[in-house]
Protein backbone atom coordinates (compact mmCIF):
# COMPACT_ATOMS: atom_id res chain seq x y z
CA UNK A 1 0.00 0.00 0.00
CA UNK A 2 2.81 2.75 -1.22
CA UNK A 3 1.55 6.49 -1.62
CA UNK A 4 -1.37 5.06 -0.07
CA UNK A 5 -2.72 8.42 2.88
CA UNK A 6 -4.09 6.44 5.64
CA UNK A 7 -7.56 8.48 6.31
CA UNK A 8 -8.96 6.53 9.30
CA UNK A 9 -8.03 3.23 11.51
CA UNK A 10 -9.94 1.51 13.96
CA UNK A 11 -8.27 -1.97 15.43
CA UNK A 12 -10.85 -4.10 16.99
CA UNK A 13 -10.97 -7.76 18.31
CA UNK A 14 -13.41 -8.88 15.81
CA UNK A 15 -11.90 -7.24 12.67
CA UNK A 16 -9.86 -4.16 12.47
CA UNK A 17 -10.84 -1.01 9.67
CA UNK A 18 -8.66 1.03 7.89
CA UNK A 19 -9.73 3.52 5.13
CA UNK A 20 -6.64 4.85 3.10
CA UNK A 21 -6.68 7.38 -0.32
CA UNK A 22 -4.39 6.88 -2.89
CA UNK A 23 -5.58 10.54 -5.61
CA UNK A 24 -9.19 10.08 -6.08
CA UNK A 25 -9.47 6.43 -5.05
CA UNK A 26 -10.88 5.93 -1.49
CA UNK A 27 -10.68 1.81 -0.09
CA UNK A 28 -11.95 0.97 2.73
CA UNK A 29 -10.23 -2.30 4.27
CA UNK A 30 -11.59 -4.61 6.54
CA UNK A 31 -10.03 -6.51 7.82
CA UNK A 32 -6.73 -4.76 6.70
CA UNK A 33 -5.92 -7.50 3.82
CA UNK A 34 -9.49 -7.30 2.65
CA UNK A 35 -10.68 -4.55 0.16
CA UNK A 36 -14.33 -4.26 1.64
CA UNK A 37 -15.34 -1.03 -1.10
CA UNK A 38 -13.13 0.98 -3.11
CA UNK A 39 -14.48 3.81 -5.31
CA UNK A 40 -12.68 6.78 -7.26
CA UNK A 41 -14.78 9.97 -6.00
CA UNK A 42 -14.39 11.65 -9.61
CA UNK A 43 -16.49 8.32 -10.40
CA UNK A 44 -18.52 7.69 -7.63
CA UNK A 45 -21.47 5.98 -9.65
CA UNK A 46 -19.07 3.28 -10.81
CA UNK A 47 -18.24 0.54 -8.08
CA UNK A 48 -13.94 -0.03 -8.27
CA UNK A 49 -14.36 -3.35 -7.11
CA UNK A 50 -14.97 -6.19 -9.63
CA UNK A 51 -17.72 -8.06 -7.56
CA UNK A 52 -19.74 -4.81 -7.07
CA UNK A 53 -20.18 -3.96 -10.73
CA UNK A 54 -20.69 -7.99 -10.88
CA UNK A 55 -24.12 -7.02 -9.12
CA UNK A 56 -25.34 -4.46 -11.03
CA UNK A 57 -25.77 -6.68 -13.43
CA UNK A 58 -29.45 -8.05 -11.88
CA UNK A 59 -30.61 -4.77 -13.79
CA UNK A 60 -30.60 -7.22 -16.42
CA UNK A 61 -33.32 -9.37 -14.69
CA UNK A 62 -35.25 -6.50 -13.54
CA UNK A 63 -34.41 -2.92 -15.36
CA UNK A 64 -37.10 -0.77 -13.84
CA UNK A 65 -36.84 -1.90 -10.23
CA UNK A 66 -39.88 0.30 -7.55
CA UNK A 67 -37.66 -1.25 -4.48
CA UNK A 68 -34.47 -2.67 -3.67
CA UNK A 69 -33.09 -3.96 -0.46
CA UNK A 70 -29.51 -4.55 0.08
CA UNK A 71 -28.02 -6.07 3.18
CA UNK A 72 -24.83 -5.46 4.39
CA UNK A 73 -23.33 -1.73 3.27
CA UNK A 74 -19.51 -1.65 3.03
CA UNK A 75 -18.75 1.72 2.11
CA UNK A 76 -22.34 2.00 0.13
CA UNK A 77 -20.70 2.24 -3.70
CA UNK A 78 -22.91 -0.16 -5.15
CA UNK A 79 -26.47 1.52 -3.15
CA UNK A 80 -25.02 4.58 -4.91
CA UNK A 81 -24.53 3.06 -8.09
CA UNK A 82 -28.30 1.81 -8.09
CA UNK A 83 -29.54 5.71 -7.18
CA UNK A 84 -28.16 6.72 -10.48
CA UNK A 85 -28.87 3.59 -12.72
CA UNK A 86 -32.76 2.60 -11.26
CA UNK A 87 -34.10 6.32 -10.75
CA UNK A 88 -37.08 6.48 -9.11
CA UNK A 89 -36.65 2.97 -6.74
CA UNK A 90 -37.00 2.98 -3.75
CA UNK A 91 -33.54 1.39 -1.92
CA UNK A 92 -33.44 -0.11 1.84
CA UNK A 93 -30.01 -0.54 2.97
CA UNK A 94 -29.34 -2.61 6.24
CA UNK A 95 -26.09 -2.47 8.00
CA UNK A 96 -24.92 -3.97 11.55
CA UNK A 97 -22.27 -2.12 12.30
CA UNK A 98 -22.12 1.38 13.22
CA UNK A 99 -18.68 1.88 12.71
CA UNK A 100 -19.17 0.90 9.20
CA UNK A 101 -22.31 2.97 8.38
CA UNK A 102 -20.21 6.21 10.00
CA UNK A 103 -17.34 5.48 7.16
CA UNK A 104 -18.90 5.31 3.93
CA UNK A 105 -20.81 8.27 4.77
CA UNK A 106 -17.62 10.16 6.03
CA UNK A 107 -15.31 8.77 3.83
CA UNK A 108 -17.41 7.40 0.74
CA UNK A 109 -19.55 10.22 0.52
CA UNK A 110 -22.61 7.96 1.10
CA UNK A 111 -26.08 9.73 1.34
CA UNK A 112 -28.92 8.76 3.12
CA UNK A 113 -32.24 10.13 1.95
CA UNK A 114 -36.11 9.57 1.13
CA UNK A 115 -34.84 7.09 -1.79
CA UNK A 116 -31.96 6.07 0.22
CA UNK A 117 -33.08 4.68 3.49
CA UNK A 118 -30.38 3.53 6.07
CA UNK A 119 -31.68 0.80 8.14
CA UNK A 120 -28.98 -0.39 11.53
CA UNK A 121 -29.22 -3.74 12.52
CA UNK A 122 -29.24 -7.68 11.67
CA UNK A 123 -30.21 -8.06 8.21
CA UNK A 124 -31.76 -11.20 9.14
CA UNK A 125 -33.97 -9.95 11.43
CA UNK A 126 -34.93 -7.35 9.27
CA UNK A 127 -36.06 -9.94 6.77
CA UNK A 128 -37.69 -11.85 9.22
CA UNK A 129 -39.94 -8.86 10.44
CA UNK A 130 -40.44 -7.14 7.11
CA UNK A 131 -43.48 -6.99 5.13
CA UNK A 132 -42.15 -4.89 2.29
CA UNK A 133 -42.21 -6.38 -0.88
CA UNK A 134 -38.90 -5.64 -3.35
CA UNK A 135 -38.25 -6.12 -6.76
CA UNK A 136 -34.46 -6.84 -6.00
CA UNK A 137 -32.86 -8.10 -2.59
CA UNK A 138 -28.60 -8.05 -2.66
CA UNK A 139 -26.77 -10.02 -0.25
CA UNK A 140 -23.27 -9.20 0.35
CA UNK A 141 -22.77 -9.19 4.06
CA UNK A 142 -18.82 -10.46 4.21
CA UNK A 143 -16.39 -9.17 6.47
CA UNK A 144 -13.14 -10.31 4.79
CA UNK A 145 -13.72 -13.55 3.98
CA UNK A 146 -16.32 -14.41 6.94
CA UNK A 147 -20.42 -14.10 7.01
CA UNK A 148 -22.46 -15.26 9.60
CA UNK A 149 -24.53 -18.25 9.23
CA UNK A 150 -27.60 -16.35 10.32
CA UNK A 151 -27.80 -14.64 6.63
CA UNK A 152 -26.92 -17.61 4.66
CA UNK A 153 -29.08 -20.36 6.19
CA UNK A 154 -31.75 -21.90 4.19
CA UNK A 155 -34.28 -20.23 6.92
CA UNK A 156 -32.72 -16.92 5.85
CA UNK A 157 -32.78 -17.68 1.94
CA UNK A 158 -36.66 -18.90 2.36
CA UNK A 159 -37.10 -15.74 4.13
CA UNK A 160 -36.07 -13.67 1.65
CA UNK A 161 -37.89 -15.10 -1.00
CA UNK A 162 -41.09 -14.22 0.73
CA UNK A 163 -39.85 -10.36 0.28
CA UNK A 164 -38.99 -11.34 -3.40
CA UNK A 165 -41.88 -9.93 -6.00
CA UNK A 166 -42.71 -12.56 -8.28
CA UNK A 167 -40.72 -11.11 -10.57
CA UNK A 168 -38.27 -10.19 -8.61
CA UNK A 169 -34.46 -11.24 -8.34
CA UNK A 170 -31.71 -12.07 -5.55
CA UNK A 171 -28.34 -11.33 -6.31
CA UNK A 172 -26.05 -12.91 -3.93
CA UNK A 173 -22.09 -12.57 -3.47
CA UNK A 174 -20.39 -15.81 -2.27
CA UNK A 175 -16.82 -16.24 -1.73
CA UNK A 176 -15.65 -19.65 -3.09
CA UNK A 177 -12.38 -20.25 -1.73
CA UNK A 178 -13.99 -23.11 0.31
CA UNK A 179 -15.83 -25.13 -2.12
CA UNK A 180 -17.45 -27.60 -0.17
CA UNK A 181 -19.02 -24.26 1.49
CA UNK A 182 -19.88 -23.05 -1.94
CA UNK A 183 -21.46 -26.15 -3.64
CA UNK A 184 -23.75 -26.18 -0.31
CA UNK A 185 -24.77 -22.87 -0.79
CA UNK A 186 -25.52 -22.89 -4.42
CA UNK A 187 -27.45 -26.05 -3.63
CA UNK A 188 -29.66 -23.79 -0.75
CA UNK A 189 -30.22 -21.26 -3.07
CA UNK A 190 -31.16 -23.63 -5.93
CA UNK A 191 -33.61 -25.70 -3.50
CA UNK A 192 -35.38 -21.82 -2.07
CA UNK A 193 -35.87 -20.32 -5.71
CA UNK A 194 -35.83 -22.92 -7.87
CA UNK A 195 -33.96 -20.81 -10.39
CA UNK A 196 -30.29 -19.63 -10.61
CA UNK A 197 -27.24 -18.64 -12.89
CA UNK A 198 -23.68 -17.82 -11.88
CA UNK A 199 -21.29 -14.84 -12.70
CA UNK A 200 -17.61 -15.85 -11.66
CA UNK A 201 -15.31 -12.76 -11.26
CA UNK A 202 -11.91 -13.30 -12.54
CA UNK A 203 -9.93 -11.01 -10.51
CA UNK A 204 -11.07 -12.54 -7.10
CA UNK A 205 -12.50 -15.93 -5.48
CA UNK A 206 -15.68 -14.24 -5.85
CA UNK A 207 -18.99 -15.41 -7.70
CA UNK A 208 -22.51 -13.37 -7.99
CA UNK A 209 -25.50 -16.00 -7.69
CA UNK A 210 -28.38 -14.53 -9.06
CA UNK A 211 -31.69 -16.03 -8.27
CA UNK A 212 -35.39 -16.14 -8.79
CA UNK A 213 -38.81 -17.43 -9.05
CA UNK A 214 -39.67 -17.00 -12.75
CA UNK A 215 -37.35 -18.09 -15.62
CA UNK A 216 -36.04 -15.50 -18.15
CA UNK A 217 -34.04 -16.27 -21.63
CA UNK A 218 -30.88 -14.86 -22.74
CA UNK A 219 -32.47 -12.61 -25.38
CA UNK A 220 -34.33 -10.82 -22.84
CA UNK A 221 -31.41 -10.06 -20.59
CA UNK A 222 -29.65 -9.11 -24.02
CA UNK A 223 -32.72 -6.29 -24.57
CA UNK A 224 -33.15 -5.27 -21.10
CA UNK A 225 -29.03 -4.77 -21.17
CA UNK A 226 -29.67 -2.01 -23.93
CA UNK A 227 -31.93 -0.30 -21.60
CA UNK A 228 -30.11 -0.41 -18.94
CA UNK A 229 -26.47 0.44 -20.22
CA UNK A 230 -26.99 4.07 -20.97
CA UNK A 231 -27.81 4.47 -17.19
CA UNK A 232 -24.22 3.58 -16.38
CA UNK A 233 -21.34 5.56 -16.74
CA UNK A 234 -19.51 5.91 -19.77
CA UNK A 235 -16.87 3.70 -20.76
CA UNK A 236 -18.76 0.53 -18.79
CA UNK A 237 -20.52 -2.21 -20.62
CA UNK A 238 -21.46 -4.63 -18.27
CA UNK A 239 -23.81 -6.69 -21.10
CA UNK A 240 -20.04 -8.05 -22.28
CA UNK A 241 -20.69 -10.30 -19.20
CA UNK A 242 -23.53 -11.67 -20.25
CA UNK A 243 -21.94 -14.16 -22.18
CA UNK A 244 -20.23 -15.00 -19.25
CA UNK A 245 -23.66 -16.31 -17.57
CA UNK A 246 -23.33 -19.92 -16.36
CA UNK A 247 -27.21 -21.39 -16.76
CA UNK A 248 -28.18 -18.92 -19.39
CA UNK A 249 -31.04 -19.31 -21.40
CA UNK A 250 -31.41 -18.24 -17.07
CA UNK A 251 -33.12 -20.46 -15.02
CA UNK A 252 -34.16 -23.28 -18.47
CA UNK A 253 -30.88 -24.92 -17.71
CA UNK A 254 -30.68 -24.19 -13.97
CA UNK A 255 -31.07 -27.58 -12.34
CA UNK A 256 -28.60 -28.95 -14.97
CA UNK A 257 -26.46 -25.88 -14.41
CA UNK A 258 -26.08 -26.73 -11.01
CA UNK A 259 -25.17 -30.50 -11.04
CA UNK A 260 -22.17 -29.39 -13.63
CA UNK A 261 -20.97 -26.34 -11.47
CA UNK A 262 -20.68 -28.59 -8.36
CA UNK A 263 -18.86 -31.12 -10.85
CA UNK A 264 -16.86 -29.21 -12.45
CA UNK A 265 -13.90 -26.64 -11.28
CA UNK A 266 -15.47 -25.90 -8.14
Amino acid sequence: MNKQEVLYYLKREINTMMVTRHESVVTLWCPLNTKQSETDLNNPYLPMLEYARHILCLLFFVPVPERILVIGLGGGTIPTALCAAAEGAVIDVVEIDTEVAAIAERFFHFRPSNRLRLFLGDGAVFVQESKALYDVIILDAYTGAHISDSVCSEAFYSGVSHRLTDRGIVAVNIITGNKALFRNKLRLLHGVFGSISTLDCKGSKNTIVFAGKKKIHKSTLLQNAELVEPRFPAGFRPSALIEQFKGVPLFEKAKWQLSNMCKHGR
